[in-house]
């Protein structure tokens, strides 16, 4: 399956949140877990409704810290038991994914398919990827995922 690869430039952002550490092979359960521990604190970070962030942070192949976050409103203080965690700006190969359910497949044809069909760009390890939830985000909704790329 294809998906609809844009590029695009996104701007820096700090996002307050909470994180767990997992794997590829657990993300799936742990990513949800960390939501349903997250979504009931998300006033705390910012009382306007706003778009959620996923930011997944590498620690290895295998490994990496999945952070639940949004962006901090101007002036408030980082809630107790969260920390920040910071989008670079920079250049993105932007996808729509139709459901929860072919994020995987999403990031995928990223990492597979779409880099080896554009030879001319590279993955910028120097940022993180993450998946960007629109307001009232619920299962049935398009979203988007974000894969910093640099020039080969």
């Amino acid at each position: 399956m294809g998906f609809e690869v844009r590029i695009l430039e996104y701007p820096a952002k700090c996002l307050a949140g909470m994180s767990v550490r997992t794997s590829m092979q657990k993300s799936s359960e742990d990513c949800t877990k960390a939501w349903a521990v997250f979504m009931p604190r998300m006033s705390e970070v910012n009382s306007q409704p706003s778009e959620s962030f996923g930011v997944s942070v590498m620690i290895n192949e295998n490994d990496f810290d999945y952070w639940t976050a949004l962006e901090m409103a101007v002036g408030s203080p980082l809630p107790v038991g969260m920390q920040t965690v910071d989008i670079s700006a920079g250049t993105y190969a932007c996808c729509t994914v139709p459901s929860i359910e072919k994020l995987g497949d999403a990031y995928m044809y990223i990492y597979t398919e779409w880099l080896k069909a554009n030879p001319e760009y590279a993955l910028n390890m120097e940022s993180h990827c993450f998946e960007l939830y629109p307001r009232n985000w619920n299962p049935s909704v398009d979203f988007e995922i974000y894969m910093p790329i640099k020039k080969a």
